[in-house]
């Protein structure tokens, strides 16, 4: 177990007493700037328990003991030793006191070991610190000033260092009277009387005009800790406000407006009146230096996220009033952005249509300049402060919006996809990786796709332009394939220098390829443009598979696409009749269409780049993917590629696996094609009997595969594998017996037709043999108790992925619910919805 502080106390006593009694030079204020982050790090520890105690030996109170001799003894050393060594003491503590108050900003209570409860010996430690500050020079009277700030939590209460510090304020010594208004503002912080005593008197001495500018901003400064009450923030508000209105001084403003915006943000009440007093700091008038501060304490208030701007209609337009203003510098049009990003937007309908529109296009210049910035971190947070407003305005109710959400959403559209083409010039121009690039264009993509999956409708457009970008950035880099066949000797290029120059092109090509299956999942299908839209796809897979510049993988991942991505299948099964009666649509295109077991030319041609890949010995890039084959249901081509692997690994477990991937892609490629026979049977007819088969013989394929694994392994080695298998074999099992179920009773035709019509087939039944009603419900029981067992077992699968894969819980629901209401579901189909 790792020590603690207090258990480590012991050693840094001794260490730092060993280090102030050194004769070397310099060896006792090293011991001191030593002992400071031991002592930030001892503050972040909360207090024993007394198993700890028993763990590390101690015996309780020791560390408390400990605290006061370390506390004690640089107390000694800042009395006796000299200014050097009590600078050092300051600097330490002050270092301490900073992390204090990030530790207080993020809710932490807890003192650290400068509190009183913690310290029996703070008025030892106190009288030290009096004695320096009775008899030392301006310089250590300061210096005395400073560490009874830092230790205000254990010195607030005495009034003699009250006195002093008070007293310090009106001093004719500037460093002095400085030391003082720091250590008056922290004993504010904790002490609400002393902090109505301390604003009387700052507030008059900053109206003094004999005060110097020095005092006035460290005054100034000194205001932002008067918060430690509402009753005392709003008179340090109001008082603070009349200051700044009255001064000329622009550097005071400035202190001041960031002092007033800290005590608005403790409370609640005093933001409305500090957000007018930023916004009167917005106007023409004023300089660019408190124009720009005065947005950056908006950002700052906002970023609090306690105030939502009720009614704030108004705010809002005076944000886009100041994005609008053309003699702006884009920096500080950026920072209005910035504060606008911050708010909720949410009576955006009270706001006249052009002017949004307006302050939109706007919006679009200013992240545009800021894209022209060399640091990637700018650039990325530009666009998703443009995405995160853009949402926002989307949201605007439909009623009110008078119909500018397309033409926003066009806008932004545009917008990103003229950034991303600007992005693949540089790819393509480059001959060198560009990650920067490549990371801008996957910010750019993922607006896209919250796009899409947000409104459906834009699928559409989205895929339109992506498949225009993707055309261009082929046809880019077939002109680099054309220079260099040209033979000049500018454009030559080694294998080496391919392969850097197409490497971030091949990436963005898979990241355009992911929208592109988004866009393919949420296109409306009953659109009379669906032919269109796979034209359009047969197409662009095409324009890829003929450029030699891209590797083969790339090519075989566009190949998916036209397919056998779920979301094609999804479009088949509800397009129907329609699109069969379509000569224009071609069935031989379709894979999953062709005859049983026969090869479209699709999936020759990705075959022929998958034995390209094997002929490389590239099986790695092989196994990866037959991995994304089986993701997008191309179990042919995942069948293929394990099949071919088996014989080149060694590893007997590792064949074992490949073997078993290879028998469930071609058992699924078995399902899938009658999954889609069925689902295209049109005419009407009965399931056949060797369609029935087909769904026993691959039950009992799974089974013989489950007994494989059982046999071949031991332990928990595949353990998951095996249940997965089981899982299947009672589905496929219980799918065949409701297939015989309905194969060996006679149906109307007409009631047949309609999966969901079972009782009118009950009823034609009846009619016959009320023995056979009797027996088929029977038999329908034990199914659906069958079926209930399963989706208990799909529930405790998708538990199993929980923190793993967030899409499989999804799948299971959707499998689960199947399954709960088989009335309303199609008994065969209730399988085939696990992928």
């Amino acid at each position: 177990m790792e020590r603690t502080p207090s258990a480590c106390a012991m050693q840094w006593s001794i260490d730092l007493e060993k280090g102030l009694r050194s004769n070397k030079p310099g060896k006792s204020a090293e011991a001191i700037l030593d002992i400071g982050p031991k002592l930030e790090w001892w503050s972040r520890e909360s207090n024993l328990s007394a198993a700890e105690y028993k763990v590390f030996g101690l015996i309780p109170g020791e560390d408390k003991l400990f605290a006061n001799t370390i506390l004690l003894r640089l107390a000694d050393a800042f009395k006796s030793g000299d200014k050097h060594m009590k600078l050092c003491i300051v600097k330490i503590f002050l270092s301490e006191l900073k992390q204090r108050r990030r530790l207080r900003s993020k809710g932490r209570k807890d003192k650290g070991i400068l509190s009183k409860d913690k310290l029996d010996s703070y008025r030892e430690l106190l009288s030290r610190i009096k004695i320096v500050f009775d008899t030392g020079d301006v310089q250590e009277r300061a210096l005395a000033l400073a560490l009874f700030g830092c230790w205000a939590h254990i010195a607030k209460d005495s009034a003699d260092v009250r006195y002093l510090i008070l007293s310090s304020l009106v001093s004719m010594h500037v460093l002095e009277a400085k030391a003082s208004l720091f250590a008056a503002g922290c004993f504010s912080e904790l002490a609400n009387d002393f902090a109505y005593v301390f604003l009387e008197m700052l507030g008059g001495l900053l109206m003094s005009s004999e005060t110097s500018r020095v005092i006035r901003l460290a005054g100034g400064r000194a205001f932002a800790k008067m918060w430690c009450s509402l009753v005392l923030a709003d008179r340090a508000h109001k008082t603070g406000m009349k200051l700044i209105l009255e001064s000329s001084e622009e550097d005071f403003s400035l202190v001041m407006l960031v002092s007033l915006s800290k005590i608005a943000s403790k409370w609640t009440s005093l933001i409305p009146i500090q957000v007018e007093l930023l916004f009167s700091f917005m106007a023409k008038d004023r300089g660019l230096s408190l124009q720009a501060l005065a947005l950056k304490c908006l950002h700052f208030i906002l970023a609090k996220g306690i105030y939502h701007f009720h009614a704030s209609s108004n705010v809002t337009l005076k944000l886009f009033g100041v994005i609008n203003q053309s003699d702006f510098p884009p920096a500080l049009q950026f920072e209005a952005l910035r504060a606008l990003y911050k708010m909720p937007l949410t009576n955006l309908e009270t706001i006249p249509c052009t002017e949004i529109l307006t302050s939109f296009s706007k919006f679009l210049q200013i992240v545009e300049f800021r894209l022209h910035s060399s640091i990637i971190s700018e650039r990325l947070f530009s666009v998703h402060v443009l995405a995160s407003i853009f949402y926002k305005l989307l949201g605007i109710p439909k009623d009110a919006a008078g119909g500018i959400g397309s033409i926003v959403a066009s806008r932004m559209i545009t917008f990103t996809i003229d950034r991303i083409s600007q992005l693949i010039k540089l790819v393509v121009d480059n001959p060198h990786p560009n990650k920067e690039a490549e990371q801008e264009v996957k910010s750019l993509l993922f607006i896209l796709v919250n796009l899409v999956e947000r409104h459906r409708d834009l699928s559409g457009i989205v895929l339109d332009k992506i498949c225009i970008v993707i055309e261009h950035l082929v046809r880019m880099l077939n002109e680099v394939t054309s220079m260099e066949n040209s033979g000049s000797e500018d454009h030559h290029m080694t294998e080496l220098d391919k392969e850097d120059h197409t490497s971030t092109a091949s990436r963005v090509l898979v990241c355009l390829s992911q929208i592109l299956i988004t866009c393919f999942e949420m296109l409306e299908v009953s659109t009379a443009g669906a032919t269109q839209v796979f034209n359009r796809m047969e197409h662009l897979v095409e324009h890829v598979h003929r450029c030699s510049l891209l590797p083969v993988y790339i090519r075989v991942i566009y190949h998916f696409l036209l397919h056998y991505h779920a979301g094609y299948h999804c479009m088949w099964l509800k397009i129907g009749e329609d699109t069969v009666s379509n000569r224009n649509f071609r069935l031989s295109r379709c894979s999953s269409l062709s005859a049983y077991g026969s090869l479209s030319q699709n999936e020759s041609l990705i075959i022929d780049c998958v034995k390209e890949i094997l002929d490389k010995k590239d099986y790695w890039s092989s196994y990866k993917l037959g991995k994304y084959s089986a993701c997008h249901g191309a179990w042919l081509v995942a069948a293929y590629i394990f099949g071919d692997l088996i014989p080149m690994v060694r590893s007997d477990i590792c064949c074992l696996w490949l073997k078993s991937l290879s028998h469930l892609s071609e058992l699924e490629r078995q399902v899938q094609l009658f999954r889609l026979t069925l689902s295209g049977n049109t005419a009407g007819e009965t399931t056949t009997v060797n369609q029935i088969e087909n769904v026993v013989g691959a039950s009992n394929k799974l089974c013989s595969l489950e007994e494989a694994f059982g046999t071949s392994v031991s332990g928990r080695a595949f353990s998951f594998q095996r249940w997965f298998i089981t899982i299947r074999s009672k589905v496929v099992g219980t799918v065949a017996d409701v297939l015989k179920l309905l194969s060996t009773n006679s149906f109307s035709e007409e009631a047949s037709r309609s999966t969901e019509r079972l009782g009118e087939r009950i009823l034609v039944q009846q009619s016959e043999s009320s023995q056979g009603l009797s027996s088929l419900l029977q038999l329908l029981a034990h199914a659906s108790s069958q079926l209930m067992r399963l989706a208990r077992e799909f529930d405790l699968l998708g538990a199993s992925f929980i923190g793993m894969d967030r899409k499989i819980p999804m799948v299971n629901k959707i499998v689960v619910f199947m399954v709960l209401k088989p009335q309303r579901s199609n008994f065969i189909l209730c399988w085939f919805m696990i992928y």
